[in-house]
């Protein structure tokens, strides 16, 4: 009987150290949490920011995934405007995820939204936020985020400061992603 017990408390720990170690996936289904501000609105024009799930981000996810496989920069994925501004950082995708954007209106001018990922950033830390908006056509444009838009609080909440212009385009597109990109650690 104790062989037995100490075969399952073996199992057991075995287990749980595996899924302590295991690196969070880069979907949508590692986000805790996105929260928006309040913003004056009529109910049916309420502004509503979810997690969405799309063909598109599923299959630029797995473009990444493929480019990056054999140990290419993920700076020379993005248009050369935005892997120039990239370079020399020692990127990895950190995380990806499909955002729905309803009811946004311009009035409601820059918003900042907080994600809570799995991924524990660290207050500080220096990342960067890239947004794929996607259309009809299946073509994706890559937007990234002004560094002095995001912050990543000490709980490692991460506040992106989205602008009116990029809001309104991601609002318009088919469907939107947003890619967090941190450094490798050593």
């Amino acid at each position: 009987m104790k062989k037995l017990i100490a075969i399952l408390l073996t199992l057991v720990m075995t287990l749980s150290l595996a899924t302590a170690f295991a690196a969070p996936s880069k979907t949508s289904s590692d986000v805790a949490a996105v929260e928006s501000p309040a913003v004056e609105a009529e109910p049916e024009e309420e502004l509503k920011i979810a997690f969405a799930k799309t063909a598109e981000a599923e299959e630029e996810l797995e473009k990444i995934a493929e480019f990056v496989k054999d140990g290419a920069d993920i700076a020379e994925y993005f248009p050369e405007e935005i892997a120039e501004q990239l370079k020399g950082e020692n990127l990895q995708l950190a995380e990806f995820t499909a955002l729905s954007i309803d009811n946004y209106d311009p009035e409601m001018g820059d918003l900042p939204l907080v994600f809570r990922f799995d991924t524990q950033f660290k207050e500080g830390e220096k990342i960067f936020v890239l947004v794929a908006l996607f259309d009809a056509e299946g073509n994706v444009e890559w937007v990234l985020v002004d560094a002095e838009n995001i912050a990543v609080a000490e709980n490692g909440d991460v506040t992106v400061t989205f602008p009116a212009e990029l809001l309104e385009k991601m609002g318009e597109a088919k469907s939107v992603a947003v890619a967090v990109l941190n450094e490798k650690a050593q």
